[in-house]
């Protein structure tokens, strides 16, 4: 997660005051008179705005010292505009004022409104260009921006975005607002840099296109318009480049940096994606965050090709390679199904009462917190394909999940049979439903006939806690099943193996005498070899296991 720091919010206050101006028709004696059509009302809108920042004078944004931290200076420019959003006796209306002058760090600015009426609603929003066309910020207009603080494209110019709202009291022909406005910022402003992680070459440390997901569903894409000192042109952002950029407020989110790059590799054309991800991030409104520091983006092997972000809110998924699948909101029971093949990554997903199916081979990547709790009967939280695929789990983040009654928390459900499961790396907590085992197969059918497997599981690193249902294992067999191998390595990080109340073993066969295991090996030490116990394995496996190499 990242260290963020936060200086003073960025407001900005508005003392308004307004004069009408009266539109008078006129005709000669020697004249006819003509009918006249009644003239709208237009009034001449004349506010101030209050100076702000450390700096008045200073243009826009720009960065100054407070305590020998860096902060950020904001005032006024000429030229600069904010849209006028205001209530009319038909629909409301928008008019553009314009900062015409700035003294002593206080802006006056102008508009006419026409046919503004007596206790009416006004929004204003700055800059205009960001107005919604009803009083409010179009977010679609801050996804795209060019890292810079200041110039004609930068934050301070086109993406400071402030709202204000206020009332029109009209007395005549005069009007004035009910009070003051005080614009406050919608965004806040987060400075960074880039950098390639362990293996990137030096044409690699500069970026292009670099993406930035914020767990809330809007992708930002930076793109640097930068020029090129030496040979003229516009260059990448490079790993000394500072980066400004404007983002909606997010709270507690996972919010992902990523930039995808072409090469060779084998002789093939390859696509590499390079990410970072920060886990429970918030980012508040009107905050300047000045020491993210520097994003190491990772090489990350799991997915090629360009990103897919699929919203598990929006409903249940299917899911291809290179998807990332998160959620808003709480606890839903949306499913996910993985087609055969594919390499998914779920960021932070909150199932409950659905499960995930795996259509075939898959592999699944872990970022942030997720959770799958499955309530339906007979069913696994995490269902690992169909005999002969096999399911790989790995990545940064954590993963919590329960089966339902005779469902395995990782594996097959009751009855059912599922391939080989792989957990490389991740936090992984698995927990079987009744007579499920936390991590292989669910519950059989209690008759000389396995009609419930599962394949080989491997544990070669991560954080694995395992927790078998009612004479259930904790990782292996449900009652009345079958499982193949099992394998942990010394490169993990800790194993816990609990078995259920009324099992026999916390790591190998469920309770029954119709339960069959293969070769269970910890450590590099065989303890069962598929038909004996060796190496005091009949003790062993039977206690609850916390295996730490």
């Amino acid at each position: 997660m990242w260290n963020l720091s936060e200086d003073k919010k960025m407001k900005r206050l508005i003392l308004i005051s307004m004069s009408a101006l009266c539109m008078l028709a006129a005709c000669t004696p020697a004249q006819k008179p003509e009918i006249q059509e009644p003239t709208e009302n237009v009034i001449h809108f004349t506010a101030t705005l209050a100076p702000k920042g450390e700096n008045p004078l200073s243009k826009a944004i720009t960065t100054g010292t407070e305590g020998g931290k860096e902060v950020l200076n904001v005032a006024w420019a000429e030229g600069e505009e904010i849209a006028v959003y205001y209530q009319t006796s038909g629909d409301p209306a928008t008019a553009t004022a314009t900062v015409q002058s700035v003294t002593n760090g206080v802006a006056t600015i102008t508009a006419d409104l026409t046919g503004a009426i007596n206790g009416g609603s006004v929004s204003l929003v700055y800059p205009a260009t960001l107005h919604n066309g009803t009083g409010g910020i179009d977010e679609s207009k801050l996804l795209n921006q060019n890292g810079n603080l200041t110039g004609a494209n930068g934050v301070s110019t086109k993406f400071d975005a402030a709202t204000g709202d206020g009332t029109i009291i009209v007395n005549g022909t005069e009007a004035t607002l009910n009070g003051n406005i005080s614009l406050t910022n919608q965004v806040c402003i987060c400075k960074f840099r880039f950098h390639l992680d362990a293996g990137s070459t030096a044409i690699q440390d500069e970026f292009r296109n670099v993406i930035i997901f914020d767990g809330n569903g809007h992708t930002y894409t930076i793109t640097s318009d930068k020029t090129d000192e030496m040979f003229g042109g516009t260059r990448y952002f490079r790993n000394t480049d500072d980066i400004y950029v404007a983002l909606l407020p997010v709270s507690g989110k996972v919010v992902t940096f990523y930039y995808t790059t072409s090469g060779t590799s084998q002789g093939h054309s390859v696509q590499w994606n390079y990410l970072h991800t920060s886990g429970n991030t918030t980012l508040s409104a009107g905050k300047f965050y000045r020491n993210i520091g520097t994003i190491n983006l990772v090489r990350d092997e799991f997915t090629a090709g360009q990103f897919t972000f699929k919203d598990l809110s929006a409903g249940s998924i299917t899911a291809s390679s290179g998807d990332i699948i998160w959620q808003s909101g709480g606890a839903i029971a949306n499913s996910i199904t993985i087609g055969d093949g594919a390499k998914v990554r779920l960021h932070g997903v909150n199932i409950s009462g659905a499960g995930i199916f795996c259509s075939g081979n898959a592999t699944i990547n872990l970022a942030g917190t997720n959770t799958v709790t499955n309530t339906d009967i007979s069913s696994p939280a995490i269902q690992a394909g169909g005999s002969g695929t096999t399911l790989t789990i790995q990545g940064s983040g954590s993963m919590i999940v329960t089966g339902g009654d005779g469902g395995a928390g990782i594996g097959s459900g009751f009855q059912q049979s599922c391939g080989d499961i792989v957990i490389k790396s991740g936090a992984i907590t698995a927990n079987g439903g009744d007579s499920g085992a936390g991590i292989g197969s669910g519950a059989g059918a209690g008759s000389g006939v396995n009609q419930t497997t599962c394949g080989n599981i491997t544990i070669s690193g991560g954080t694995v806690t395992a927790t078998g249902g009612h004479a259930a294992a904790g990782i292996g067999c449900g009652i009345s099943a079958r499982c193949g191998d099992i394998t942990i390595t010394n490169g993990v990080n800790s194993v816990t193996a609990t078995k259920g109340k009324a099992a026999s073993y916390s790591i190998g066969k469920g309770d029954s005498t119709y339960s069959i295991c293969g070769t269970i090996t910890i450590g590099g030490t065989v303890y069962y070899d598929g038909t004996n116990f060796l190496n005091d394995g009949d003790i062993y496996l039977t206690n609850n296991i916390d295996y730490r190499p």
